[in-house]
Formats: structure tokens, sequence, C-alpha cells
């Protein structure tokens, strides 16, 4: 059994961790805010931390996960990733890719430059301010950032005029992306420390709002060949998820790239992968075989202040 801290606690997926992982491994969950963290986790399976623009922040959650004696660390926040990528040879096993490659693919104008110069497959992507001879409609979006904030349609160029109005910074700032066809997947990727590719799981999206609501896992030739090619070119060590479309042909193009775990990551556990448990070596190659389904509800909790105190 395992002792494991999931970071950004108050995350879309972390209730179904909790269910699915808690009878295997010893869960516990922190935010910056801890109230957003979901009810059905036991009040001392949570924690409060700094954000992670906090000066302290690396510290805190470091001496949190030393004094509770934690096996994993498991970042869920992207503003987290590069500080703690530093932190990857420590007593605690932090589940996040090598910092270079955080770096680069959290910025989603060096991703797209980064595949391009890999020679693979991705939508055309220019820094907003510079896209003329670019085919309407395309994407707009912020070099950093994460839960589709401030991504937009645009669907000509004095809609772009208009978006960096709204927006208030340069269009330096944001990227102009190529709409690319098909059907979106998002891919939770697991690599050993030496970079070797291991497990692939296919998430194709149902219903998506910032957050997927609804997906179905199955296995893909196509993503893996792509995963496969990806990996090879970016040796990128732990576990990332690529989000892409593909369309009917099977051509895969990735619009971004996460150096974390995603929402779905309670998909990846049900379908048997759990790079926790040392006793069972994670499966290889593209799982799964059958249809897992995912389907988000809502949940209500209500508290009077008198409760509340």
């Amino acid at each position: 059994m395992a002792r494991i801290l999931f970071t950004g606690g108050g995350g879309a997926g972390n209730e179904a961790l909790y269910r699915y992982l808690g009878e295997k491994h010893e869960l516990y969950f922190a935010d910056a805010d801890i109230t957003s963290i979901s009810p059905m986790i036991p009040v001392d399976r949570r924690f409060e931390i700094p954000w992670a623009n906090d000066p302290d922040f690396c510290d805190v959650v470091m001496e949190l996960c030393t004094s509770r004696g934690m096996d994993y660390l498991v970042p869920g926040v992207d503003e987290e990733l590069a500080q703690l990528a530093s932190y990857k040879n420590g007593s605690v096993q932090i589940l996040v890719p090598q910092r270079e490659f955080v770096e680069e693919m959290l910025d989603k104008y060096g991703f797209a430059m980064a595949l391009a110069k890999a020679g693979l497959p991705v939508p055309e992507t220019r820094l907003l301010h510079d896209c003329d001879g670019m085919d309407f409609p395309l994407i707009a979006k912020p070099r950093s950032g994460r839960g589709s904030r401030a991504v937009a349609r645009v669907e000509s160029p004095a809609q772009i005029d208009a978006y960096l109005i709204l927006q208030g910074k340069p269009g330096s700032e944001y990227v102009a992306q190529a709409i690319a066809p098909g059907h979106e997947y998002t891919v939770c990727v697991h690599a050993d420390s030496t970079g070797e590719l291991q497990t692939v799981v296919p998430v194709k999206v149902g219903i998506k709002r910032g957050i997927t609501l609804s997906a179905t896992a199955k296995a893909s030739t196509p993503i893996y060949n792509y995963v496969k090619a990806f990996q090879q070119k970016f040796r990128p060590q732990g576990i990332y998820n690529i989000q892409c479309m593909m369309d009917e042909h099977g051509n895969v193009s990735p619009f971004e790239v996460n150096p974390r775990v995603s929402t779905t990551f309670c998909l990846a556990l049900q379908a048997g992968f759990d790079p926790f448990d040392h006793q069972s070596t994670p499966p290889k190659g593209c799982i799964p075989q059958s249809p897992i389904h995912l389907r988000r509800h809502w949940a209500n909790f209500i508290t009077s202040e008198r409760a509340a105190e």
C-alpha cells in the first residue's frame, strides 16, 4: 500500500480517484482552496497548501510529504509542475516528467514549434499577432493556461482585435491555431524512468465544458502509433497527457500536451493501470480493449453557518 498526495485536490476527478484507489492505497488531497475538495473525501485526508506562485509553495508541499511519509506526489495543476519537477530526485517520487519537457509543453507556441521541428503532425500554430494568411475560423488561446480559459473560436481578423481588447494583453501572449478535423481525444501516457513507452490509454471525449463530462476509453492503433513516435522523439518520463483530434482516416493532430495527469485519469485506473502498485507491472501497450465509459454528474452539498462552524 502506497501513501499518495494529489495536489489540485479540488479537481473534478479526485472523488473518483478516492473511490477507485482508496482500498488499495492511502490517499490524501491538497489544494490552496481546501473547501473545493469534495466532502466525500474524509477531513483528515485533506490539506491546505499555498498557491503555486507563493515563494514557500515547494517547501510547504515537500515538508507535508516528508512529515506524512508520502511515497508519491501527483501534481495536478500546471503552475506547480516546473517547480516540483526540480525535486524529482528527492525521497518522494513525483509523478511529473523532466523539467525541460514540462516547460516546453506548457508553452502552447513552444509545444507546436517543437513538434513541427521533430517532424510530427501538429495543427498550424502561430502567435496571434502574426497570423496573417491563416484560414478562418481558427482557435485563439493563451500561450499558457488550463481548463479552456480564454479559449475562443475566431471567425475573422476583426474578431482577433476584439479578442485581444477583451483579454487586455498583447498578441504575443496568445496563439492562433488551425482547427484540426475529427473527434477529440485525451490520451494518458506512461513511460518508465528511461523514457521507454509503457502504457497508452486513449479516451474519446463525448461532452466537454472546460473539463471532460463524458468520455469513453478504448484502445486505438492510430493514437498508439502517434504516441509511440512522440515518445521516441521527446523521451519524457512518468505520466503525461496528449490532447488531440483524430479524423475518419486515423490521422492524429495534437493541439496540446499536458505534462501531468488529467481529470480522466480515473478511466486509466479503471482500465487496469496503477502506477503506484509495486506488486504488479503496469500493462504495456494500448488499453483497454473493451470500452469503459465515464459520465460526470453534479453533487450538491448544503450547510448552515452553524454547521460550518
